[in-house]
């Protein structure tokens, strides 16, 4: 699991490939975001196409740059795909406690 720092950008990267393992885009692409407590495990959705911070690299790939604000704890995220490519993955970070008062 990766560790981070408030104030840092983290790459979130998904990945999609047809039954040949081929990369391959699926019809709709949709990035989840949940953050720690005390936020309730919030969960925020970027739809690539929609979202302008959801970006395509290639086929395929995709990834969007999130910027760590306040809220430290473990983070979960998860890129899924609808359509053409249906397939989904789950990773995780880890956000550490800053010792300052005011990290940013």
């Amino acid at each position: 699991m990766r560790i981070c720092d408030i104030g840092d950008t983290i790459r979130l990267e998904g990945s999609f490939e047809d039954e040949d393992e081929e990369s391959a885009d699926p019809t709709t692409t949709t990035l989840i975001i949940k953050v720690p407590p005390p936020e309730s495990g919030a969960e925020t959705s970027y739809v690539y196409g929609v979202d302008v911070n959801v970006i395509k690299d290639s086929t395929g790939e995709f990834y969007y740059d999130y910027y760590v604000t306040n809220l430290p704890g473990e983070y979960s995220y998860r890129w899924f795909g609808v359509g053409a490519v249906a397939q989904a993955g789950e990773r995780k970070f880890k956000v550490r406690e800053s010792a300052m008062d005011s990290p940013i």
